[in-house]
């Protein structure tokens, strides 16, 4: 037999690959095409480079399933955490009705889409530049500037509790000193930073954090010169930050916490927050975000808005959840999650 009629022979008798296979050879494709994560030559750069995938093709993950009602697992770990602030919901590893909610939300609200509350790759794809669109500086006010701890205290005082709270445990009087800042809370702050400029488009805006990580270290450099007592707050140890905001006058962008004005945003800004991200005003119920009434007193945020975690429950507080820098914050791209093998089921 000739070669080429053997190699004819051959090809006629190949079998044609089976859709696994051809699905299996896309993946393959997909993730041989990540680009690698480079260290930034830019010293002036804020935040780390990070890989992205690239643009799958139109209908490649059209064989996947999406991410529905009654799914478990990372996947839908990472989507309670990413949308906490569309209605409020608490970490967790179930897609139940809290999640399908926040889904609903987050796709009528920044896809513009119908509501279906499935997660699909449009889905994924647009959770992703949602965060691309909302970065989050660690390198400044989110860090303790005590100066000593590093950033994000030392880890010390676990399950211990200052005197008012030594019966109860609440965690207002929690001494602890969680390893980072809860990733839920910063997520949510992308959220009321996005409800602002929609609802208060050229008129209100975000600003910068103006307090984050605040460790024991920290607390003994702040003295009340009245009582002559140092700060004993715990709250800001991982589980608070403060968010300034400003308002545009004329072609200006102006924060000046001596108007009347600045008071009236961050009032604004409180209202979105109790309405979009399900969060009260004060400590009253469990399981839901905190905020530090406006106006003047003590406890009070009269020109900023203070928002918390501290009335969750403890497994919604586990040490996991908390963070020291964006790559952690961001987290693996909710499109790599939704085709990656194990990540749901």
């Amino acid at each position: 037999m000739s070669g080429d009629a053997k190699k004819g022979g051959e090809a006629k008798g190949k079998k044609a690959p089976t859709k696994f296979e051809k699905m299996q050879a896309e993946l393959e494709g997909y993730f041989a095409s990540w680009v690698e994560i480079v260290q930034p030559l830019n010293p002036f750069r804020i935040t780390p480079a990070v890989a992205k995938p690239v643009e799958p093709e139109p209908g490649l993950f059209s064989g996947f399933k999406k991410i529905t009602k009654g799914n478990s697992g990372l996947a839908v770990e990472e989507l309670r955490i990413r949308l906490a602030g569309f209605g409020g919901i608490l970490p967790g590893t179930e897609f139940d009705d809290a999640l399908l909610g926040a889904v609903k939300r987050f796709e009528k609200d920044v896809m513009g889409r119908g509501a279906t509350g499935q997660v699909d790759m449009d889905f994924a794809k647009a959770l992703d530049a949602f965060a691309a669109a909302h970065p989050l500086s660690f390198t400044k006010k989110l860090k303790c500037p005590c100066g000593t701890c590093g950033g994000f205290g030392k880890g010390r005082h676990k399950d211990e509790y200052t005197s008012k709270y030594a019966a109860s445990k609440n965690e207002a009087g929690h001494k602890y000193e969680y390893p980072g800042i809860h990733r839920s809370l910063l997520w949510a702050c992308r959220s009321l930073i996005h409800y602002g400029s929609v609802i208060h488009k050229d008129k209100i805006r975000f600003m910068a954090f103006s307090s984050g990580y605040r460790c024991h270290d920290d607390n003994k450099l702040h003295v009340d010169p009245k009582t002559k007592k140092a700060r004993s707050s715990t709250n800001h140890m991982g589980k608070a930050v403060d968010l300034n905001f400003e308002s545009k006058v004329g072609d200006k962008w102006v924060r000046d916490p001596s108007k009347a004005q600045t008071s009236t945003d961050a009032d604004a800004m409180r209202q979105i927050a109790q309405d979009k991200l399900g969060a009260q005003v004060s400590w009253n119920s469990t399981d839901k975000f905190a905020l530090e009434p406006g106006g003047k007193g003590a406890g009070h945020a009269p020109t900023w808005v203070h928002m918390d975690v501290r009335t969750w429950n403890r497994d919604a507080l586990d040490d996991h959840y908390f963070v020291q820098n964006l790559i952690d914050l961001d987290g693996t791209p909710m499109a790599t999650l939704l085709v990656r093998p194990g990540s749901f089921e």
